[in-house]
């Protein structure tokens, strides 16, 4: 698997300092695959030459990002959280 998210770093330049939207939107999703996978924010953060307050940071917007646009979706359907069409 580290061998995959490797290959994934270097094919799409995410270890470079741009901070382009597209670039650090899939670093923020790859910070939460390997959160989970149990690695510590150290080793994320040397994977892709950040530091771990970086690696703190993209996993709290990318949690911001899963709120805003799941309630965003409950708007724009009209469905409560207990499923119901209001």
């Amino acid at each position: 698997m580290k061998e995959l998210i490797k290959e994934i770093i270097e094919r799409d330049n995410l270890d470079s300092p741009s901070r382009h939207a597209t670039l650090n939107n899939k670093r923020m999703y790859l910070y939460t695959f390997m959160r989970k996978q149990g690695m510590s924010h150290q080793n994320i953060a040397k994977e892709f030459n950040r530091t771990h307050a970086t690696v703190i940071h993209g996993l709290n917007r990318y949690k911001d990002c899963l709120l805003y646009t799941s309630d965003a979706a409950d708007d724009s359907l009209r469905v409560d959280l207990g499923g119901r069409r209001i």
